[in-house]
């Protein structure tokens, strides 16, 4: 069974994005310097369509995100990380 056919994984990965939206929410709250090589209001932006747009959510999106933008994500956020805590 693919993403697109998988209710529960569909669900499980926009959910899972929703908490990283949030977090980007307080990151661009603080007084942190974010680094430039992230689309850091294009994340935030998407817990707005995932809270809001229901059945206009784009699940090829979703899976396009969580395959191919989250690794870029994760390490620019291991790297601030390691630098917070220098």
């Amino acid at each position: 069974m693919n993403f697109l056919q998988n209710h529960a994984l569909i669900n499980a990965v926009s959910y899972a994005l929703l908490k990283i939206t949030e977090g980007t929410k307080h990151l661009l709250q603080s007084d942190i310097e974010l680094p430039s090589n992230e689309p850091w209001t294009d994340i935030y932006s998407l817990g707005n369509q995932l809270r809001h747009g229901y059945f206009g959510i784009d699940h090829n999106q979703i899976w396009y995100i969580a395959t191919q933008d989250l690794p870029s994500l994760k390490a620019t956020c291991e790297n601030l990380m390691k630098k917070l805590e220098a």
